[in-house]
């Protein structure tokens, strides 16, 4: 009876340790992954990872690039917004207009009075009209000549015509050409003020003048 309460008592102490033993063992760290290495192809070739990381990169991106090439409409003494320097422009639109108005009621004016001189009968000494030779006569007086001159042509011929509708087209035609003339003028001789984008290149022509030679040259700005 002593016998098989001592191996009951036995067994049991003999749980206990082991139980004990492996409740103070700590559990084993997980061994970290390793990427799959690359390894070499059948022929020896080094073959790339399927993925590779990369470390993300910023551009940052410049104020100016979002904005319009030009700005046409800049007050000098303003303001000026990051990324672009002024310029002096000429105000092409001006000179544009001027010289389209100016120059068509010229040619329309001037072509009148060369074909008022055409049509210009001859004056003989004797009265009579020229069928052959007109070395004794000379043509007549144009009644347009002061269409001729530029702008005040038109306010000068309305003092040798009779009619009102004449004057009328004389004075329109004169003030118009007043107008171009003055467009023209003032876009050439006072430049406007445009901001320009920094990024943005130009080409000008220049006049070029060195030793023993004289010409025109193209400068780049980048």
């Amino acid at each position: 009876m002593s016998r098989s309460i001592t191996s009951s008592l036995t067994l049991v102490a003999s749980l206990f340790l082991a139980s004990s033993a492996s409740a103070q063992q700590a559990p084993a760290a997980a061994a970290p992954t390793q990427p799959a290495s690359s390894a070499p192809a059948a022929n020896g070739e080094f073959v790339a990872p399927l993925q590779q990381q990369t470390q993300p990169s910023y551009v940052p991106q410049s104020v100016a690039l979002s904005g319009p090439a030009t700005i046409g409409d800049y007050e000098e003494g303003a303001p000026m917004p990051a990324g672009y320097h002024p310029e002096r422009r000429t105000r092409r639109g001006l000179v544009i207009g001027g010289a389209v108005t100016f120059g068509t009621l010229y040619l329309i004016s001037a072509m009148s009075a060369a074909i008022a001189a055409d049509t210009t009968s001859y004056q003989c000494a004797d009265g009579s009209y020229p069928y052959g030779s007109t070395a004794n006569c000379r043509r007549a007086s144009n009644p347009l000549a002061a269409l001729y001159a530029p702008v005040v042509g038109p306010f000068i011929q309305m003092a040798s015509t009779d009619s009102s509708t004449g004057r009328m087209f004389l004075a329109i035609d004169g003030a118009a050409q007043a107008a171009g003339a003055a467009m023209f003028i003032y876009g050439l001789a006072s430049p406007k003020t445009v901001l320009v984008r920094n990024d943005l290149g130009s080409v000008r022509v220049v006049p070029q003048v060195a030793k023993g030679s004289s010409g025109v040259a193209l400068v780049g700005e980048f």
